[in-house]
Formats: structure tokens, C-alpha cells, sequence
């Protein structure tokens, strides 16, 4: 349910920051591919989708939805875990920060 209730205001920061090639949005699910396929068929989702396996558990755990941003040397600059309807506004604050650094 949580990301189901982040996912309206995600896809406004694809749109937003469509222009900016050094930003990529990309969405990890923790799911088989035929189910991952019919949840996006019924639900818009903008970013890139990709599907874990073992590596990216061990990397970013198995906890959804959390929201990461890495600067361009793959620094973390902003982590959170846990959605809401407003979580794009704190995500699009970090990206802005970003890009006046």
C-alpha cells in the first residue's frame, strides 16, 4: 500500500525532471515478472523497472518502497524508507539541493 501511494506523485517527478539526463528513475520490485507485469498494467508507474535478485537484496535490503538518490560518483544523498502521498516533494527538495551543489 505504500507504494501503491507514493506512485501518482513519483511519476510527477519523471515528468518534472524528463529534461535532466543526469537523473534516472528506476524502480526495483520485489516480485516475479508475471505478477510484477499485471500490477503495471493496471497501475502507471513512469519509472524504469527492473526486478531484485539476491545481489540487489544485498545491497538495498528487502524492505519497500525506499527511496534513494546517488550524485553521479554513486554517493548516497538522500535515503528514506516508507511512502506517502507526499514523498515526492522531500525527493524533488533532495534532487534540487543536488543540483545547486
Amino acid at each position: 500500500a505504500p507504494c501503491i501511494k507514493e506512485m501518482p506523485g513519483l511519476n510527477k517527478l519523471v515528468i518534472k525532471h524528463q529534461t535532466n539526463e543526469n537523473i534516472k528513475f528506476i524502480a526495483i520490485a520485489q516480485d516475479d515478472r508475471s505478477r510484477w507485469q499485471n500490477f503495471l498494467e493496471r497501475k502507471q508507474f513512469d519509472y524504469e523497472q527492473t526486478l531484485s535478485n539476491d545481489e540487489t537484496k544485498a545491497i538495498f535490503g528487502d524492505s519497500y518502497p525506499k527511496n534513494i538518490i546517488l550524485n553521479p560518483d554513486g554517493i548516497v544523498k538522500y535515503y528514506s524508507e516508507g511512502g506517502h502521498d507526499d514523498m515526492y516533494l522531500e525527493i524533488d527538495a533532495a534532487l534540487i539541493n543536488l543540483t545547486t551543489e
